[in-house]
């Protein structure tokens, strides 16, 4: 076999592989369809990029993890996007271990995007339980968008509590809490849920 043919013959194994290394994070493509948040693999671990949807370099790189696999992290419960509606925002939920996932927020300006500091939404959470750690689970996942462009989040996970019998020390709660994008701070935050959790 000739050089030529050789070189032909690993163009075409590698590049399905190749073409197979990046796909649109589910709810990646904005509602004006002129951005997109895509997931890409790189060695190990993947990575997040927002682009302009045309394009093919990034806007914005950001860590998609540190836990999921490529294809692991395609799967909508390790990476979801949720974009305000008017396209100037996005929410990215990447997973960062087995039971933890966390939220990154972005604003964008034409082809500026931003990335916003987000607060420790699970240090005010865990004060109303006299704790200072969780347990095992932290997820953090965006809910909604309110017509104000404030995000609305879902962070659950569990803890242990200090009092009362070893049976029901173990907690489960779920919260919604907004923030705002602008100041990147938390504006409300509300207990929906509290139970006990067995294992």
């Amino acid at each position: 076999m000739n050089a030529s043919l050789t070189l032909l013959v690993l163009w075409l194994m590698i590049s399905p592989l190749a073409r197979g290394s990046e796909a649109l994070v589910v709810g990646g493509l904005s509602p004006d369809q002129t951005m997109k948040v895509m997931i890409r693999a790189t060695g190990d671990l993947p990575a997040g990029e927002i682009r302009a949807a045309d394009k093919k370099e990034p806007l914005f790189e950001f860590d998609a993890g540190g836990y999921a696999s490529f294809e692991a992290a395609k799967d909508k419960a390790s990476t979801a996007a949720l974009w305000r509606p008017d396209s100037r925002a996005v929410a990215v939920m990447t997973r960062t271990t087995k039971r933890s996932t966390d939220v990154k927020l972005f604003t964008i300006a034409g082809s500026k995007v931003t990335k916003v500091q987000m607060p420790d939404f699970f240090a005010g959470i865990l004060k109303d339980f006299g704790v200072t750690e969780v347990w095992r689970c932290a997820f953090e996942r965006p809910l909604r968008w309110l017509e104000n462009g404030d995000l609305v989040l879902h962070v659950s996970g569990d803890c242990v509590i200090n009092s009362g019998p070893q049976e029901e020390r173990t907690k489960w709660f779920e919260y919604e809490i907004t923030v705002s994008p602008a100041s990147g701070k938390i504006v409300d935050s509300k207990q929906t849920l509290v139970r006990l959790k067995n294992g």
